[in-house]
């Protein structure tokens, strides 16, 4: 097997090596790049085969199946039933209807035809261009050599064997196996290669495919291992990182049999030879064993024939080291004597060494030695200069010192050379590659070493990111992963990179580099800011992320002041602040900035026009043109949809609007393409004249269908060529056409582990669960991400009917876009919250176009990405749209294989995107953080509403994976384990909480069930919020919350910042009978305790779980105020809230209250009035009084007994 002979660890440093250096080259990255795999062999196959053969990979190569096409050659007579299967799935004559084949084939193509029509060259290059995948029957292959021509054996294109014989579901079978195979032909030559992964892939999946696709080339060759010399990885623009070598073929040395007397010694250089001359002819030669220390004898082995080249020449006078002391016995490893014994023998092979031994043998170019003359030096660190020695020391890196003969020889732990035959540090051509100088070149003169840790940097608080777009969850990170272990404390950073683009906050300094070049680093490809540390003298500048030196450009130098700062610092942004923009030159785009488009999705069937929606959306769009980003670039289009799709032409030389239909859903087409998508000042007319007439237009259309498949996929075709921002309104569960959804709710799933089934998108099943795909919405998004297309959904039922969100929450999750949900929509009762979110979802700051990557210094690392994105290579987020509410959780965790060594620590952001003026930037956030290795410092430093907004979003990932159940247990186990962490921590001193270890041998003090457990002052909070999120609507229990309410709480959860998550976690709860004097500024009133005790039958309450606002109005309350404050609409009898009269009336607080929390979300509040004894919403209140009893298992404690629990398991 591949495991015995190849190192999982070596194929990981070379896959993270390369993935690395795809990361300098490319900096989108956006096109997944190969992985190829060659094997070199000792001999060339006797017998090589054209014909493909499958190799069986763990993981599937190409994640574009869908846009692959394929042609199969078959018989004449195969063709008509399997073109028939193709288009309908029809078997022409057979009794049963068989599924269609759709595994990729798009052309069936019969062998006459072949013949015929593909006679010239050309004509064979363009079908094999035409098509990715070739197949054929097994029946036909000897036939198809001198049909096919050489123009496809070249790319090695030839069809993949399959036999048809056997019937449609075996062929299915067939075609799917060999799409998830790596395919391989043996060929002349002792190089064999195929393609085992992309970078799409993570490294763990690029590690297994590269093992089992070596285990199966290698089985495809002539005497499997003992054959092979070499296996390298490599990527299309990279060098070739060895993983394997082998031994070589043992060599034979002749010597002529004629007797001649035994060879002298060769002399040293500078000295008379000897006076015998030896013989001419071929002698074998010992091998020649590695020199000895200076100072040290040379191993017993054979006799040295004279210094290598470059070794120190000895004292005049002095003798040579020729061999043992006259009157010693030989060693038992000396070779036979030259002479007339001398015969045919056999040289012992080498043994097979790892390919770390082949770089012993290299060194790295440092360049030219420095000229004679007077002792000089660079300057030290600290900028004074020091005097060089008179003889240079030899250069050792990474476990490996200079020997005599040029190369390397592994070294002692101590730094002493290790006696031969000692294992070699693990030293590949991955380091090399990774490393600050990985250029392999002829030996030269040593130099400084290649790279140093980073020092520690001083911390400037007032050059820090601001925290609203970067909040660390502790402000002292733990100097090693088994500090961090102790702690128990989430270690992550949230991140929103846009958060501040408003109009009322100051924008961020832009940057333009100009010819000089944006200053980032070479080795990492971090950006320059306040925390990089100038050395030389400001010649360079030393990288806070990854310790690499790198120079400083000409026209970017400056001098240093006596603090070793740039006396230019408060000039540049960049060097002085945090938080900087920076202007993108044309080498970061992969095609011209392209122009703001929206497109408008609506769904005007039946249930839709008569709940308002469509009056509602076209009326807020229509407001909303002339505050579009990106004008006079803007380009606008709308589709509606019910059973059918409805295009408009919008051209501005039309009089009005005209309407097309498009009623065949299976085969879609886009009539006049060039005339949807039009610009929004040319055609301004068109478009309000369209929607002013789009709810009257469709207000009788009787059809209660809705196709909203075939809605996303005429979006699609019509803005796929730019990308933009799709709004999508739906208000029922797509029941038509493609894509359409079936009602899996079941009430009775509620509660039990049936329920995570209803929170998980529905997917294809095949015939087994092994089989089941992804689902459509799934594909549909990652293919609008691919286009820079972002879906903003508006899902508006009209009753409380079920609608799937948690399959349609997938096209903004993937997209980076926003859901909104209105569970029984009534324009009289939504239609304020619809409008304002709609408002804000179009003209707020939208960074098109966008990709994130976050840094971290050497020994961190990013261990997963939480919020709306869609991951393309292994760390970089593709977001199509990012808005100032686009928030990323990112878990962050120490590096086995680097230890942190610094004394701070440093994470970076970095958002390149589009503005809606079509200008490319980038947006750069930097934030260093100190280390220590004291669990109580870290503690202390907790950050409790990162802690918070981490531990919820990990415990919507364990839901979806494991269930309520589980999610629940780890998230009370978690707040256990931290709370013993506090307790049982072992600090040197007193730090929020903590104290001296206890003295062994005494009695540990007595604590009550009830005694709160200590806590850092900073953790106070923390087990009341845990408890608050088990009794969530997000994780609690029970059958009173709906899978599409949970699906949108777990959604919305997932993308909320900490002060949001926040008042989720535990909402505020305001008495407004009890309401203090107006205050300038204003200040809001006290809060409430989340308890039945707090509230009474002669009060008012409002409550804000920042997702909407709620009034409960006590039975006993005063008439008078409730008077006052409210009014019933005579209609419906919805009872509201009266407007703002002005003034310091009891109602003029309430308003100022509820505008002051509106101010707070970005999403709008809409307030809900709630009697007392309401037997529908009044549970809905009181679940939220988090404080008191639930009934649901993990929620039956109230606060006190919740502590209580706590303190007693930890």
């Amino acid at each position: 097997m591949a495991e015995q002979h190849l190192d999982s660890k070596q194929v990981r440093k070379a896959v993270k090596a390369l993935l690395g250096h795809r990361q300098q080259k490319n900096t989108l990255d956006l096109d997944a790049a190969a992985f190829t795999l060659q094997v070199g062999l000792k001999k060339a196959p006797v017998d090589p085969s054209p014909k493909p053969r499958l190799i069986p990979l763990p993981h599937r190569v190409r994640n574009d199946a869908g846009d692959r096409r394929g042609c199969l050659i078959v018989k004449d007579a195969d063709k008509p039933w399997l073109k028939a299967l193709l288009l309908d799935g029809e078997r022409p004559g057979a009794k049963t209807t068989r599924t269609k084949l759709d595994e990729g084939i798009h052309k069936v193509l019969a062998l006459s035809k072949l013949r015929t029509s593909y006679k010239q060259f050309k004509d064979r290059r363009e079908l094999r261009d035409r098509f990715d995948d070739f197949y054929c029957d097994d029946r036909v292959v000897p036939m198809l050599g001198k049909l096919l021509g050489k123009s496809f054996f070249d790319r090695k294109r030839q069809p993949i064997s399959v036999r048809v014989t056997r019937g449609p579901e075996s062929l299915r079978e067939q075609l799917r196996k060999a799409d998830s195979c790596a395919r391989f032909v043996l060929k002349e030559g002792t190089c064999a290669a195929l393609v085992c992964a992309t970078t799409d892939l993570n490294e763990k999946e690029i590690v297994e495919n590269a093992v089992a696709a070596c285990d199966g080339l290698v089985s495809c060759v002539p005497k499997k291992w003992r054959n092979v010399q070499s296996v390298v990885l490599k990527l299309p623009d990279s060098a070739s990182l060895p993983v394997f070598a082998g031994a070589p073929a043992a060599p034979r040395s002749y010597a002529p049999p004629a007797a001649r007397p035994p060879a002298a010694p060769a002399a040293p250089r500078g000295l008379a030879p000897p006076a015998t001359a030896p013989a001419r002819g071929f002698a074998p030669q010992a091998p020649r064993a590695p020199a000895a220390p200076r100072g040290l004898a040379p191993p017993a082995t054979a006799p040295a024939r004279g210094p290598p080249m470059g070794a120190p020449r000895p004292p005049m006078g002095a003798a040579p080291a020729r061999g043992p002391p006259m009157g010693a016995a030989p060693p038992m490893s000396a070779p036979p004597a030259r002479g007339p014994q001398a015969a045919f023998h056999q040289v012992p092979a080498r043994a097979a060494q790892p390919p770390t031994a082949q770089f012993g043998q290299m060194r790295v170019a440092d360049g030219a030695p420095p000229p004679p003359g007077p002792p000089r030096g660079p300057p030290s660190r600290s900028g004074s200069m020091v005097s060089a020695p008179s003889q240079q020391a030899p250069k050792t890196f990474q476990g490996y010192a200079p020997a005599a003969e040029g190369g390397y020889v592994p070294t002692a732990p101590g730094g002493a050379a290790a006696p031969p035959g000692a294992a070699q540090p693990s030293r590949s051509r991955a380091d090399i590659l990774a490393s600050p100088r990985g250029s392999m070149s002829q030996p030269a003169l040593p130099a400084a070493p290649m790279s140093m840790p980073a020092p520690q940097v001083e911390i400037d608080e007032s050059s820090q990111c601001d925290g609203r777009y970067m909040r660390c969850s502790v402000k002292t990170l733990p100097s090693t992963a088994q500090v961090a272990s102790a702690s128990k404390l989430p270690l992550g950073v949230v991140c929103q990179p846009m958060a501040l683009d408003s109009q009322q906050d100051a924008p961020l300094d832009v940057v333009n580099f100009g010819s000089t070049g944006i200053v980032r680093c070479k080795k990492c490809r971090a950006y320059v800011n306040p925390f990089v540390a100038w050395v030389n003298n400001g010649r360079q500048w030393r990288c806070n992320v990854c310790g690499f030196s790198n120079d400083v450009p000409n026209s970017y130098f400056c001098q240093l002041d006596e603090r070793g700062r740039r006396r230019d610092r408060d000039q540049r942004p960049e060097l002085s602040k945090g938080s900087v923009e920076l202007v993108a030159p044309g080498e970061y785009m992969v095609r011209p900035p392209q122009p703001p488009v929206y497109v408008f999705a609506v769904d005007v069937s039946a249930p839709s026009v008569a709940s308002g929606l469509v009056n509602v959306a076209a009326s807020t769009i229509k407001k909303c043109l002339d505050s579009l980003p990106g004008a006079p670039r803007t380009q606008v289009a709308v589709v509606t949809y019910d059973s059918s799709v409805h295009f408009y032409n919008l051209k501005a030389s039309l009089k009005q609007p005209s309407m097309l239909t498009v009623p065949d859903l299976t085969d879609l087409f886009v009539p006049l393409p060039d005339d949807l998508l039009v610009n929004l000042a040319e055609s301004r007319e068109s478009i309000d004249m369209l929607l002013d007439s789009l709810p009257q237009m469709h207000s009788g259309s009787p059809s209660p269908a809705s196709c909203l498949g075939a809605a996303l996929t005429a979006a699609y075709r019509v803005m796929g060529h730019v990308g933009g921002k799709l709004c999508v309104f739906q208000s029922q569960l797509p029941n038509c056409g493609e894509a359409a959804l079936k009602n899996r709710e079941n009430p009775r799933a509620y509660g039990t582990d049936g329920e995570r089934m209803l929170l998980l998108a529905e997917q294809s099943k095949g015939k087994s669960p092994e089989q089941t795909t992804a689902s459509w919405y799934e594909t549909r998004a990652i293919e609008f991400s691919r286009l820079q297309i972002g879906v903003e959904l508006f899902v508006a039922p009209p009753t409380n009917a079920y609608v799937d969100l948690a399959t349609l929450a997938l096209l903004p999750k993937i997209t980076a876009g926003q859901l909104y949900y209105y569970p029984q929509f009534s324009s009289k009762k939504d239609a304020a919250k619809l409008e304002a979110e709609l408002t804000r979802a179009l003209t707020r700051p939208t960074g098109f176009e966008a990709v994130m990557r976050v840094r971290c210094t050497r020994g961190l690392r990013v261990s997963a990405f939480r919020g709306n994105y869609y991951v393309r290579g292994h760390d970089l987020l593709a977001l199509p749209n990012c808005t100032p509410e686009s928030v990323f959780a990112l878990e962050i965790a120490h590096d086995a294989e680097a230890p942190l060594t610094a004394g701070a620590a440093s994470v970076q952001a970095s958002l390149l995107y589009t503005t809606s003026s079509g200008e490319r930037r980038i947006r750069v956030h930097t934030l260093v953080l100190p280390t220590s290795p004291d669990v109580g410092v870290v503690a202390a430093s907790a950050d409790v509403d990162v802690v918070a907004n981490l531990l919820a979003k990990a415990s919507v990932e364990a839901t979806l994976k494991a269930g309520l159940d589980a999610a629940r247990s780890r998230l009370q186990q978690r707040c256990i384990d931290v709370v013993a962490a506090c307790r049982h921590g072992r600090s040197s001193a007193s730090v929020g909480g903590y104290g001296a270890p206890a003295v062994r041998g005494a009695p540990a003090a007595p604590q009550t069930p009830s005694q709160p457990p200590k806590l850092p002052e900073s953790l106070q909070l923390l087990p009341l919020y845990c408890m608050a999120l088990l009794k969530s609507a997000a994780f609690r229990g029970g059958a009173d919350v709906r899978a599409d309410e949970r699906s949108y709480t777990l959604q919305r959860l997932d993308g909320m910042a900490p002060e949001q998550t926040r008042s989720f976690v535990y909402p505020r709860l305001f008495a407004l009978h009890k309401l203090p004097p107006s205050q300038t500024p204003f200040a809001f009133p006290p809060p409430l305790n989340l308890s039945a005790e707090s509230i009474s039958s002669d009060g008012i309450y409002l409550l804000d779980d920042s997702l909407q606002l709620m009034v409960w109005v006590g039975g006993a309350s005063d008439p008078k105020l409730c008077d006052s404050l409210f009014l019933q609409d005579p209609s419906d009898g919805r009872v509201m809230m009266k407007p703002d009269p002005g003034g310091d009336s009891p109602l003029s607080r309430a308003c100022k209250v509820i505008a002051e929390l509106r101010k707070t979300r970005p999403a709008y509040l809409a307030l809900e009035i709630i009697r007392e004894g309401d037997p529908q919403r009044q549970p809905v209140f009181f679940r939220h009084l988090v404080e008191d009893h639930a009934s649901f298992p993990g929620g039956q404690y109230s606060y006190q007994e919740f502590m209580a629990h706590v303190s007693r398991h930890a």
